[in-house]
């Protein structure tokens, strides 16, 4: 058992610090269990995976920097993979850190993607590909996996009220970029903001009175 000598604490577990004003716990030399077990994440259990997927990034942007350093035929070429190997290795530390619920790690993944598929576009000369088909094709899917997982789970409307927002907004903005034109292809731009609609609708009249009663709770009313 351990023991605070600052506040007179005794502490189990395997901490040296005392939970309450950080002083150094002194010991007695017997062995207590954990109070609150370790729960381990994907980082824990799969460290050596992404330790590996790591060395593996860190290797490609090398060669690349190197192989654009010795035949500099397309100038800072090795810039893109660099920036596609930091690119993977950000969405994939986002979609395993921590443990929170998966709906919000597929909107922190989508929201990352957006901007950096634009810049992308706009670095490779503008080819309009990220508006014609990764902001649509990404929204469409985290629309329906936020739907199908709601339903799979069977979480109450109000717990995800915030996702029916960000439905509606997803599907704004492919319908801002075809009402400017600046779509050249428009399939996947149209069928994003009609599945947006269709879904938002279909929650509004299925579980219109909780969403009302959340909304009046959030906000006050």
């Amino acid at each position: 058992m351990k023991f605070c000598t600052r506040c007179g604490l005794s502490v189990t577990g395997s901490g040296s610090k005392c939970p309450l004003c950080q002083h150094t716990l002194s010991d007695d030399g017997e062995e207590s269990p954990d109070v609150f077990p370790r729960i381990e994440t994907i980082a824990h259990t799969h460290g050596m995976l992404l330790r590996c997927l790591l060395f593996g990034l860190i290797s490609v942007s090398i060669v690349a920097v190197m192989l654009d350093w010795v035949f500099p035929d397309k100038p800072f070429w090795s810039g893109f993979a660099v920036a596609g190997a930091a690119c993977v290795w950000i969405s994939v530390r986002i979609a395993i850190t921590g443990r929170g619920n998966i709906m919000k790690k597929l909107l922190n993944l989508s929201i990352l993607i957006s901007p950096l598929s634009v810049i992308w576009d706009i670095a490779t000369g503008w080819h309009r590909w990220s508006i014609d088909f990764v902001l649509p094709c990404t929204y469409l899917t985290v629309m329906l996996a936020i739907t199908v997982i709601s339903r799979i789970t069977r979480m109450p409307a109000e717990r995800y009220l915030i996702y029916l927002i960000f439905l509606l907004l997803f599907g704004l903005i492919p319908a801002i970029f075809l009402a400017a034109e600046w779509n050249g292809v428009r399939l996947p731009s149209f069928l994003c903001v009609t599945c947006s609609l269709l879904l938002f609708s279909a929650h509004l009249v299925f579980d219109g009175p909780k969403m009302k009663g959340e909304l009046r709770r959030r906000l006050h009313l």
